[in-house]
């Protein structure tokens, strides 16, 4: 084997006897060497012949010798000198690797690598890249043919064409291997450690994948697909992994260098975290201005995630200026919950619950303000710190320890101002003694405020007249808590502890009022056919009110059953309204007659308004909040849909609800990758029908409609053995424009009433479909108007 008739294999070259060769690239040919003179095995890398007579490429050889040799690292290789043949060509002298180029790994595995093995083998690579870019050095030329595996270890050959950042001011010579480069190398744009992460996040797709994400017949389609088309996501992996590795990926291959991971130190950080830590992303946003990296919106401030104060109509939140100005006139406290101090950390419940009867008895209370109907959630915020953000003037928090059929009960009530102790109590007492103990509670608070309150004004405890079986009481404890969590095993657990004090004491009207609670959630939420859980859901609501016809949650109920199932506006419309009567703070009053009765009738403007006062009673409640921001996405206005659906995610950015929508916004927007985004980090690794069905639109708004199409099958087969309402197939059908299938769907979901039927009017999913005559049948069966 010779190169340009220079090299021979068994000619000595200075103190080297050449072996084999070992590769050959654009910079260079690799030959195994012995080295005589010290009996080490060698790599020796010389010009190609047709280069070997420009100058240009013999400075650059030397130049890649002299920023090599500055690089003492594991994952990097060692140059050890550079050597002149007698007939003039210049060559390296490296320390030789026995092992296999990643490209022959990649070649003999056939297929995706374990996801565990490719992050490794990436975090190597970014390991030795950061102390290159640490140095000021680009190796503008990572692919899996200069990543040797040697003993488990990758060392990055061949900075060839690496160049020093700042170098100089020439335009960049367009060089390295097209599928691996970035999109401002092949504008021959200046360089930097970008261009790196670029390359690596190609090698790690790859790797991870099976395939590199950008390719095509010839180099001309590879670099129209790098400069215009985004790679598909990763789907080869389980659902959790997937959206790891595509969030990484997002940042690493973001077309913008400005969107991507600045250097390979912060991509190592996102590579090496544990797999239940989010990735970082660039740290290329202010923190200060609360906008996530990679969320494809760095113009508009995100305000704090509560409001404590709104425009008189509720049309738009107060600017970051206004947060935290309300004038204290009147006494104003929140609840946290009780903290479980019991042996057997199993009162959370009971904490919760106490917290949340509290609260209702404050409510009742003329002239004192509860900051919010939902108990705080973090039990270890600042008192200062959350009377600040919510703006009030106290902190009721405290502790329950229960052994056997006694509580400890302790509270103490804090000046959010200050942070003193207005006063503190230890109740120790038997169980069946807890309503003495919140009414005690209650009547301490009110005398420890200001003066007007202390003629306390006659309050009613939820369940005092019709039980006082603490088993029962226990029970519906529970059962709150759960119903509280909404997820679908949580209301069918909180339906489960509602019967139990039903069973316990049939008269208790309360509990019957959360089995109606909780039967409306799971045919709202789709979990079960509305046909089983509707007609229930009323029965319990009809029965807790021939108990006790003065409960508010009971008409909201029953109201939320004959807007979403019967199509009974008239009849929802008064149901809500006398629940609000019944009690002006009850803030799911507010908001469930806002969505389920005025917003499907584009009663736009009240709806509006409702949402806001449910948001001004409850600012900590999660729904209500993404309650909002739906309103936003419904009525065609997805940039503040997207600002409020944001606030939610930035005081619990796993509530999954928020997080679809907000895909569903930011696809409106045509912000797709951001939308795929949210829609894979809301999937969760966890299968479920509206996931999936988010998931697809936005693939299919992508024009990845091979996933798309998947996904729909996914749903599909997932109908076979649980209820998928038929309105999420008919959104899939529509995104993917087969409106024949859609309005068959629309059909299905029309005989079954499907609970999110009645947003079909208003939800922008549907557009295309609108002037169809079909659709506009289905709406008028609902007694429902088209959008346009």
């Amino acid at each position: 084997m010779i190169l340009g008739a220079l090299v021979v294999i068994g000619r000595t070259v200075s103190q080297y006897s050449i072996e084999e060769e070992l590769g050959s690239g654009g910079m260079g040919v690799v030959y195994r060497a012995t080295d005589l003179q010290l009996g080490r095995t060698v790599a020796l890398k010389f010009l190609p012949r047709d280069l070997q007579r420009q100058d240009r490429a013999r400075d650059q050889l030397l130049l890649e010798a002299q920023r090599a040799s500055a690089l003492d690292h594991p994952n990097i290789c060692t140059i050890f000198q550079v050597h002149e043949t007698a007939e003039g060509q210049l060559f390296l002298a490296m320390a030789y690797y026995p092992g296999m180029t990643l490209t022959r790994y990649l070649r003999r595995a056939a297929g995706p690598l374990p996801v565990a093995e490719a992050l490794d083998l990436a975090a190597q690579t970014a390991t030795g890249l950061a102390a290159a870019h640490e140095l000021g050095i680009v190796h503008c030329d990572v692919k899996p043919g200069n990543l040797m595996l040697s003993r488990g270890q990758v060392k990055i050959l061949d900075f060839g064409i690496a160049r020093l950042v700042g170098s100089g001011s020439e335009r960049p010579l367009a060089v390295g291997t097209v599928p691996y480069m970035s999109p401002e190398q092949l504008r021959r744009e200046p360089l930097d450690a970008r261009t790196d992460v670029w390359s690596l996040g190609v090698v790690l797709y790859q790797m991870v994948s099976g395939e590199r994400p950008f390719h095509g017949e010839d180099h001309d389609v590879v670099r129209r697909s790098i400069l215009d088309r985004e790679p598909e996501p990763i789907v080869q992996h389980e659902p959790a992994q997937n959206m790891r590795l595509n969030q990484i990926l997002r940042w690493a291959l973001a077309k913008n260098p400005d969107d991507r991971y600045r250097n390979a130190a912060e991509l190592l950080a996102d590579l090496e975290a544990s797999e239940d830590e989010r990735p970082l992303g660039p740290a290329l946003v202010d923190s200060a201005r609360g906008v996530t990296p990679g969320s494809g919106d760095t113009t508009e401030p995100l305000v704090a995630s509560v409001p404590t104060q709104r425009a008189t109509r509720h049309h738009d939140r107060p600017e970051p200026a206004l947060l935290g100005r309300r004038t204290m006139t009147t006494p104003s406290i929140v609840v946290l919950p009780l903290r479980d101090l019991s042996a057997e950390k199993d009162q959370e419940h009971l904490c919760f619950g106490i917290a949340e009867e509290l609260i209702t008895r404050l409510i009742a209370i003329d002239g004192l303000r509860v900051a919010t109907r939902t108990p705080i959630q973090d039990q270890d915020v600042d008192a200062g710190e959350l009377g600040r953000r919510l703006d009030v003037s106290h902190v009721l928090e405290g502790s329950v320890r229960k052994a056997g059929q006694r509580l400890r009960i302790t509270a103490r009530l804090v000046s959010a101002a200050h942070g003193t102790v207005l006063w503190s109590a230890k109740y120790d007492r038997e169980i069946e003694s807890l309503f003495d103990i919140q009414d005690e509670l209650a009547e301490r608070i009110t005398d420890a405020l200001e003066a007007p309150l202390r003629d306390l004004p006659a309050m009613r405890r939820p369940g005092d007249s019709t039980t006082g079986n603490f088993e029962a009481y226990n029970h519906y404890l529970k059962g709150r808590y759960c119903w509280n969590r909404r997820t679908e095993d949580e209301l069918r657990a909180a339906i489960y502890h509602f019967e139990m004090a039903i069973n316990e004491e049939p008269g208790y009207a309360p509990a019957h009022a959360g089995l109606a609670d909780s039967y409306t959630m799971l045919g709202i939420y789709g979990t079960a056919p509305p046909g089983e859980v509707m007609p229930r859901a009323k029965t319990a609501a009809q029965e807790a009110l021939r108990l006790d016809d003065t409960l508010a949650e009971v008409y909201t109920s029953r109201g939320c059953v004959r807007a979403a199932y019967e199509w009974d506006f008239t009849g929802a419309g008064a149901d809500f309204r006398r629940a609000i009567e019944l009690d002006p703070r009850y803030a799911t009053a507010y908001q469930w007659y806002a969505m389920n009765s005025l917003l499907p009738k584009r009663n736009f403007e009240l709806a509006l308004d409702h949402l806001g006062r449910a948001a001004d009673l409850d600012p900590l409640s999660l729904p209500i909040s993404t309650s909002l921001g739906l309103f936003f996405y419904y009525v065609d206005q997805p940039e503040r849909a997207v600002l409020e659906l944001r606030r939610v995610l930035e005081s619990d950015e796993s509530f999954v609800l928020a997080r679809l929508f907000l895909a569903l916004s930011l696809c409106r927007l045509g912000k797709l990758p951001d939308a795929l985004d949210a829609a894979l980090l809301a999937a969760g690794g966890i299968p479920r029908p509206f996931t999936t069905t988010v998931l697809g639109i936005v693939h299919a708004q992508f024009g990845h409609r091979e996933r798309a199409w998947k996904l729909l099958e996914t749903l599909m087969e997932d109908s076979q053995g649980r209820y998928v309402p038929p309105t999420l197939i008919a959104q899939l059908y529509t995104a993917l424009d087969e409106h024949d299938l859609a309005l068959g769907a629309l059909d299905r979901a029309l005989r079954l009433r499907t609970a999110d039927l009645i947003w079909i009017g208003i939800d922008p999913v549907y557009e295309p479909l609108q002037r169809n005559p079909r659709f506009r049948a289905i709406l008028g069966e609902i007694g429902l108007e088209r959008r346009i």
